[in-house]
């Protein structure tokens, strides 16, 4: 993915060169492809990895810079003002397929389909964007830069002035934004009117429900997407777009009223356009932010390194996570996501081991080789048969002596530590 250095900057106030910023990045995990130049701008390219759907997007990477270096966040700007009739009174928004979107948001703007400034063509094409029109190009922009695909749709062509979430009837036939005729099933969502289909659910609007140059007022939608229905009717249709791509690996349930607000900001800012009064928000099922137990004996393990208590919660703090220590028995520690925009990465992330051989850069600028992956003992660390080894990680009377110098083994599955990172 491309991040334009300049976009980077307006997020977080990173000072130091493009390639060692490259590196630092690289050594924490998100590998740095190459740099180019366009004009003046540095735009660097990096790997991001399917499970890090949060990085996927300007301001993810900006947060994982802040937390590298130590640097503050900036907040979004969110602010805008709200004029004419209110929003529910021109359009309605009914969930009928909580299993398929179980958040629907949306607000309505009454702006013309023009050019955009030039600033802003120019940032979508270093991402690798086409710019289109202002209204389309704004929903491209803050999809690039906070990570949440949002569509507009020309409020007059939605018939009876409804938006439903439902899922496809078989047979249902849609031409989407690229020309082609969908033959749809049951197993692919829509967001439709009362008279049919408008667009495919995360995947790609609909021509019929078009932003062209004849519309005047728009419908923003901006939604939280089941990844696998979005993953499996992509698959099945062949396609392939930048929202889909962002959905069926999990974006933050949190996520769409930031969206609306921030292209709302941008249209306001810019005087391309007036946004009516309220946010339309439809939530048919809540997704709870789960708990993830951090069990301290297993930091060390994965990482082949000694770190400190505080050093743990500085960059989960920094992340987005709440932190809480789990009280009675010193169960150790759970880390709760927090809502400030991030999006959820998959739920095998933070298992994630380091690759064999890969250094790991500690805050105070030391590195440390991790362990090599696999079952072998840790260096200085004797071997042990099946046996003592299991009764080793069940703390049982056969354990063999632990090394001074080596940090305890984890606890065996499903067992409680004993300790947490902070003294009782």
């Amino acid at each position: 993915m491309k991040i334009p250095l300049g976009w980077l900057k307006e997020h977080v106030d990173v000072t130091v060169e493009p390639q060692r910023l490259g590196d630092d990045l690289t050594a924490a995990g998100i590998a740095l492809d190459g740099l180019e130049r366009d004009g003046r701008e540095v735009i660097l390219d990096f790997d991001i990895t399917t499970n890090r759907v949060d990085c996927m997007n300007v301001r993810g990477l900006a947060r994982e810079v802040a937390v590298l270096y130590g640097l503050p966040l900036r907040p979004l700007q969110l602010d805008f003002a709200e004029t004419g009739p209110p929003a529910a009174e021109a359009l309605a928004v009914e969930v009928q397929a909580a299993d398929l979107g179980p958040r629907f948001t949306a607000r309505v703007l009454d702006a013309r389909a023009g050019e955009s400034p030039q600033w802003l063509k120019d940032r979508l094409e270093q991402v690798g964007v086409r710019p289109i029109s202002a209204l389309v190009d704004l929903s491209n922009y803050v999809m690039m830069e906070m990570g949440q695909p949002t569509h507009a749709f020309d409020l007059e062509q939605i018939r009876g002035r409804k938006l439903v979430v439902r899922w496809a009837r078989a047979g249902e036939q849609l031409v989407t934004l690229d020309g082609q005729k969908r033959e749809l099933d049951g197993r692919m969502g829509v967001v439709a009117c009362p008279e049919g289909a408008l667009a495919l659910a995360g995947v790609m609007g609909g021509q019929s429900s078009e932003v062209s140059e004849k519309t005047r007022a728009v419908a923003l939608e901006a939604a939280w997407w089941e990844p696998l229905a979005i993953r499996r009717t992509a698959r099945r249709l062949g396609m392939h777009s930048e929202a889909s791509h962002r959905f069926e690996r999990g974006c933050d349930f949190e996520a769409p009223p930031v969206a609306t607000a921030r292209i709302a900001h941008l249209l306001t800012a810019l005087g391309l356009g007036t946004v009516r009064p309220g946010l339309i928000d439809v939530i048919a099922r809540r997704r709870d932010r789960p708990g993830i137990l951090l069990r301290s004996a297993r930091v060390p393990a994965l990482l082949g390194a000694e770190v400190p208590g505080a050093e743990v919660e500085r960059p989960l703090r920094g992340l987005g996570f709440g932190v809480a220590r789990v009280t009675g028995g010193g169960l150790g520690d759970v880390y709760k996501r927090q809502a400030e925009g991030r999006a959820a990465r998959a739920p095998h992330a933070h298992r994630r081991r380091p690759r064999r051989g890969h250094q790991l850069r500690l805050r105070s600028g030391q590195r440390a080789e991790p362990r090599a992956r696999g079952r072998g003992p840790a260096p200085g660390q004797p071997a042990l048969r099946g046996a003592e080894r299991a009764a080793q990680l069940a703390g049982g009377a056969g354990a063999a002596a632990q090394p001074a110098d080596q940090p305890a083994p984890g606890p065996a599955r499903g067992t409680p530590p004993t300790a947490g990172w902070w003294p009782a």
